[in-house]
């Protein structure tokens, strides 16, 4: 006696492409995100994966300073452009732009009357504000920003 096993098979070979897409889709995500997030990481600031501030590892001019030199470099327009769309991607992940919102974390090590080493946390201005202080993006942020609350 002989089964019918094809649309079985047909479910098999649906699901591991189903599967293939998320991959790849995830892959073509990190690849489209990744100048964003090295620009940001160049230049101090730690993106946090939860709803936590974001945190600098310096001060926040310097960051925008660092910025700008990363985004107006060889290629200004390809970078600024990559990043542009490293941010749109990012932004729309639930809760990127309310942590974006809010007060980013300065954090300085210094050192205590013991030769201790202390974390010491200082609020800072929102990610979305200092990147408002970047010329060659603020426009574009500020218009991304402001039709997504919009919607």
């Amino acid at each position: 006696m002989l089964m019918d096993t094809s649309s079985s098979g047909d479910e098999i070979i649906s699901s591991n492409i189903s599967n293939y897409r998320k991959i790849s889709g995830k892959r073509l995500e990190d690849n489209q995100t990744k100048c964003f997030r090295d620009t940001l990481s160049q230049a101090g600031v730690m993106l946090s994966q939860n709803e936590r501030p974001h945190i600098l590892t310096k001060e926040q001019s310097l960051i925008v300073r660092d910025i700008s030199k990363c985004l107006n470099g060889d290629n200004e327009n390809d970078s600024v452009t990559k990043f542009l769309k490293g941010f749109k991607i990012y932004g729309k992940k639930p809760g990127f732009l309310r942590t974006s919102l809010i007060p980013t974390v300065l954090k300085k090590t210094m050192m205590n009357n013991d030769d201790d080493l202390n974390l010491n946390a200082i609020q800072q201005e929102s990610l979305i504000r200092i990147l408002f202080e970047v010329s060659s993006i603020q426009n574009d942020v500020m218009e991304f920003v402001f039709v997504y609350y919009l919607k």
